[in-house]
């Protein structure tokens, strides 16, 4: 599979805004300023998705006694959704946010607030949501972290047997925050493409600048990752994330492989470029001694020498038993002309 199309990279803001809307706004313009494609949010409805006993996967909260609080506490009115997704479009990023409820997909569908569709991996099986999403026509992003074979092969039938199949991106992804190099199975993506025949993504939790930079010389069409204003700020997703300035840096070497994979010339067209260079380095021929005219060259007549000329080092066996038309002097250039026709 060859790749001929630029990766778009999501910059992941989640909910470490921590239900601020000027952290929030703030996080937009370090994504815009490292040049991220994307930037998204989740959007989390307590009512909707939590019920009292659901754990928290790491309760550095301290305020929230529960993870129904914790929601409630991070979460947005419809203004400040609204505001959200115009500074965004006023930045010149594209919103994105992950529903993790039906209630909430309808919600961002109502006020028309995304292109397309990230779920993450807990929705693998819900199947109620997933149907919601298909039938809007756009395109969804699925992440993978948190399903086993069967539930890929499943949920990917369904999707086939229902919805239109090239909407679908399945996102390969680790749940493990972060991710150790050795965990990241990235043989998947392959495994994907080749079983399923269709498109695919990364939703990345190493934290490294290095992993999401061989990741994107697979053949990916989103990279998604998390990013952190500092790996000293708060939250549990920061030892996950890359920093503004490491995802700048992944920004560059994005564009970098994009003109790489775009570079199609062939061995002539290099070699005019480098017409000039190639006449200083390449050998030529010159004469090794004086000569009168009319004598007949032998090899030792002939030195191999910089800069080419007019004769080209490979011709110097052409030239042997030829017959000079006038006198030739030592280390001039061999020329054309110097012989009979």
């Amino acid at each position: 599979m060859t790749q001929t199309f630029r990766p778009k990279i999501i910059a992941e803001i989640g909910n470490s805004h921590e239900g601020s809307l000027g952290i929030a706004l703030s996080m937009i313009d370090m994504a815009c300023y490292s040049g991220a494609d994307l930037v998204k949010f989740q959007l989390h409805i307590s009512e909707f998705e939590s019920t009292d006993n659901e754990p928290f996967r790491t309760n550095s909260f301290r305020q929230d006694k529960t993870r129904k609080e914790y929601w409630d506490r991070t979460s947005f009115t419809t203004e400040q959704w609204i505001e959200i997704k115009s500074y965004c479009d006023l930045k010149g990023i594209e919103f994105l946010c992950s529903p993790f409820s039906l209630e909430a997909a309808k919600f961002l569908s109502d006020y028309d607030l995304i292109k397309r569709w990230k779920l993450g991996s807990g929705e693998i099986t819900n199947f109620e949501l997933i149907d919601f999403v298909f039938k809007s026509k756009k395109e969804v992003l699925i992440s993978t972290g948190l399903a086993n074979e069967n539930d890929l092969d499943t949920t990917i039938a369904r999707i086939r047997n229902n919805h239109d199949i090239n909407k679908l991106v399945l996102m390969h992804c680790v749940s493990q925050y972060p991710t150790e190099s050795k965990f990241a199975a990235l043989n998947l993506i392959h495994e994907y493409i080749n079983k399923f025949n269709i498109r695919v993504g990364h939703s990345d939790h190493s934290g490294k600048l290095t992993t999401c930079e061989y990741i994107l010389t697979l053949p990916i069409e989103y990279l998604e990752l998390h990013l952190t204003p500092s790996k000293l700020f708060f939250g549990p997703d920061v030892s996950s994330s890359l920093t503004v300035e490491e995802l700048k840096t992944l920004v560059k070497y994005n564009k970098d492989i994009e003109v790489l994979r775009s570079s199609n010339l062939s061995r002539d067209q290099l070699y005019q470029m480098s017409l000039e260079t190639a006449t200083i380095f390449r050998k030529g021929l010159y004469w090794d001694t004086d000569l009168p005219q009319d004598s007949i060259i032998e090899r030792k007549h002939v030195y191999i020498g910089k800069p080419k000329g007019e004769i080209d080092a490979s011709e110097i066996i052409s030239l042997i038993g030829k017959k000079i038309k006038k006198s030739v002097n030592y280390r001039e250039p061999v020329k054309f002309e110097d012989f009979y026709q």
